[in-house]
């Protein structure tokens, strides 16, 4: 048994789920750490995953093994296959998955489930996933432009976007692709100064250019990747999502300087992990 951080991938038959299953698998290859499949059946719902039949009573853990088992070798190539290793539980699916996965583990689901509905961009498992795990989360969207190799990561000054940026880093090394460290600005409001004069433009941008700098010296300390530093003014989902036009992923820390301490996911890596164009990486800290 692998001591690497495991890559944990839910499956359930939907094409979502099987580009998540064809993503998982190339990372945990370029990782050579142990890839785990994990499917659940409900006990109060028994039937195949894909919803083909009613509730069926006869429906059970080994009938569940071996949909998972046509589910994975649709997907997969025999020599692939044979070192995946088949998780089978009763549960409800995000549980089931997150249940599996360490804080260390990667975790990898398809953007929709077969219970979702077509016109959504994040299903409702997809999202408990990002909110309830302890370590990184990636959401593989059903269709997938051609990619560039980069890795947008969006940065903050914050904490949480440090980490993501270190975490970027790393897959970059990894895969051999460069990374685009994105920090955007906005110019206030007047309304929302109601007293003194209007801040200067000039000022707001060198200092978020500054804390940008910041961030890559902090995340890379030794440069082990290839860091592009991109200073945008604008609305922070927006650009993310236009930049990660064609990239091979962005990635995110789970809150921002705006969100509550409460929250695990800020609003702006919630915009993003909704509507961006690529797969989307949620990296928070595990403390």
């Amino acid at each position: 048994m692998s001591m690497k951080p495991k890559v944990v991938v839910g499956v359930d038959g939907s094409e979502p789920a099987r580009a998540a299953l064809r993503w998982a698998a190339r990372e945990a290859d370029v990782r050579q750490t142990e890839l785990v499949a994990v499917m659940a059946w409900d006990l109060l719902d028994q039937r195949p995953a894909d919803r083909s039949t009613p509730f069926d009573p006869h429906f059970d853990d080994d009938a569940a093994a071996a949909e998972l088992a046509r589910s994975l070798a649709d997907v997969l190539e025999p020599e692939a296959l044979a070192r995946v290793e088949q998780v089978v539980e009763c549960a409800k699916p995000a549980p089931a998955i997150l249940g599996v996965a360490g804080p260390g583990d990667l975790v990898v689901v398809g953007s929709r489930g077969l219970g979702g509905f077509k016109g959504l961009l994040l299903g409702s498992v997809s999202e408990q996933v990002v909110d309830h795990a302890s370590g990184p989360v990636v959401v593989v969207p059903e269709d997938r432009p051609q990619q560039d190799g980069r890795i947008v990561v969006g940065v903050d000054g914050s904490e949480a976007s440090v980490l993501a940026l270190t975490w970027a880093a790393a897959e970059a090394k990894r895969w051999g692709g460069s990374v685009e460290a994105v920090s955007v600005w906005s110019y206030p409001y007047a309304s929302a100064l109601p007293f003194g004069p209007m801040p200067d433009p000039s000022i707001m941008e060198e200092g978020a250019h500054a804390s940008l700098t910041s961030a890559i010296l902090d995340a890379c300390p030794d440069g082990g990747a290839d860091v592009e530093a991109v200073l945008v003014q604008g609305q922070p989902a927006r650009v993310l999502r236009d930049r990660a036009e064609g990239a091979s992923m962005l990635v995110m820390g789970s809150r921002g300087r705006g969100g509550f301490k409460g929250l695990l996911l800020g609003s702006v890596s919630s915009q993003c992990v909704h509507h961006a164009p690529c797969p989307t990486v949620v990296v928070r800290n595990q403390a």
